[in-house]
């Protein structure tokens, strides 16, 4: 696993927090709102146990062409994250995928879309940013961290990238992440 995130590499993930989630200047909290005391709990509760494996199953549903399958990420999202986060999570998703086109010829998120317009989908952000990370050919490992980036742009400044060092650090290892990096 990634254990930082050093200079060379923010700049990727600046990259792809503007290529996924134009939206961000708009773009409220989302799964955490806290202080870095809280970060600990936040990392155990819902990025270890929610997002991480989340974002692994939703950018592989995407590689491989399954609206339902990102549906399914979407069921598990929807069970697990409650209160304040969940209904965060879902504000933005639907923002970004109902407000921001795929790229042309992504026809699973098209088909995803049409699925969140119907509303038989909860449409968490996780789900959709990762789709479009799959789509726009970035790394699970770079996806990763700009969902933590995005996760933790309410921190002070200067809080920012240590707070995304050590929520990376945190992370079970995973061979889909090592492999893209």
């Amino acid at each position: 696993m990634v254990n930082s995130i050093e200079t060379g590499a923010r700049e990727e993930v600046f990259r792809a927090v503007r290529i996924c989630a134009p939206c961000l200047d708009r773009l409220g909290e989302l799964t955490f709102s806290g202080a870095t005391a809280e970060m600990e709990t936040w990392r155990e509760a819902i990025l270890t146990r929610h997002l991480f494996p989340a974002v692994l199953k939703a950018f592989e549903a995407a590689r491989e062409g399954g609206a339902r399958e990102l549906g399914a990420v979407d069921a598990l999202l929807e069970a697990g994250l409650a209160g304040p986060p969940a209904r965060r999570s879902r504000e933005a998703g639907r923002m970004l995928l109902l407000e921001f086109k795929a790229p042309a010829g992504e026809r699973v998120l098209e088909r995803y879309a049409r699925a969140v317009a119907g509303s038989t989908v909860a449409c968490h952000f996780a789900t959709v940013f990762a789709a479009r990370a799959a789509a726009f050919h970035i790394s699970p490992a770079t996806t990763m961290a700009a969902l933590i980036f995005l996760e933790m742009r309410s921190l002070p400044v200067a809080g920012v990238w240590p707070a995304v060092n050590a929520a990376l650090s945190g992370l079970p290892a995973s061979t889909a992440l090592l492999r893209a990096a």
